[in-house]
């Protein structure tokens, strides 16, 4: 990263961290859900370290990355062993095959080339080890209606200090899968989460005429998030 987009997520995790809460975020608590013990596991963009002090009991020794200082001594004391590194810079800053789990949570939306990362990814993680990935879901509804209804395009990240929290990239479940797949990756679950129930005669006619599709119209646009579980085979 630039030096003028470091100085602008450590601006945002410094309001962050003014106001953060002891309480998971859901995409948290949905990731968590995907665990399975393992030794060594990496936490990309690690902030705080909420995500790793609660995985830590699932894994020997887990580690993260992220570019803001704030946030690591946050995260030390919680237990991670997290290290400074700029995610868009040429490799990061491990050998192959080093980790057999990676959480990659609401990161690959804010940096500059989302295949790079991927690659990284699938260098650093052991052959059958598991990659976790969440993103926003511009498929989503309400994020659908702002564009089509009011020609104004949608935020997909309730961060304040920059436009959109500094989301460089928009991705859909089939943009994910196809970014995963090009970079090596088998994907062995994908769901939404955050997902949000409409009753209006419209949503609910709709939902009954494609009743036979009625999971993927779920996925596709009542959640706000995607959540991709990935192996390399």
């Amino acid at each position: 990263m630039s030096t003028p987009q470091i100085n602008l997520y450590e601006s945002i995790w410094q309001q962050k961290l003014k106001t953060a809460g002891s309480s998971p975020t859901n995409r948290v608590k949905e990731a968590i859900k995907e665990l399975t013990p393992g030794y060594r596991a990496l936490d990309i963009g690690c902030g705080e370290g909420l995500f790793g002090s609660l995985a830590k009991d699932h894994f020997r020794h887990i580690c993260g990355i992220d570019c803001s200082p704030a946030v690591l001594k946050t995260a030390r004391s919680k237990g991670v062993d997290a290290l400074m590194a700029d995610l868009d810079e040429r490799h990061l800053p491990f050998n192959n095959d080093s980790f057999d789990w990676i959480s990659c949570l609401d990161v690959i939306e804010h940096v500059f080339d989302p295949e790079h990362l991927l690659n990284e990814i699938y260098r650093v993680l052991h052959r059958n080890g598991t990659l976790i990935l969440t993103t926003p879901n511009i498929r989503f509804i309400d994020f659908i209606n702002p564009l089509l209804l009011k020609g104004v395009f949608p935020k997909t990240s309730q961060d304040s200090g920059s436009y959109d929290g500094g989301h460089l990239h928009y991705f859909t479940f089939r943009d994910i899968k196809k970014l995963l797949s090009n970079a090596g990756f088998t994907v062995v679950r994908e769901r939404g989460y955050d997902e949000k129930k409409y009753f209006s005669a419209k949503v609910v006619a709709f939902k009954m005429m494609m009743k036979f599709w009625e999971k993927e119209i779920n996925k596709e646009f009542f959640c706000q998030g995607i959540l991709v579980t990935a192996t390399k085979i």
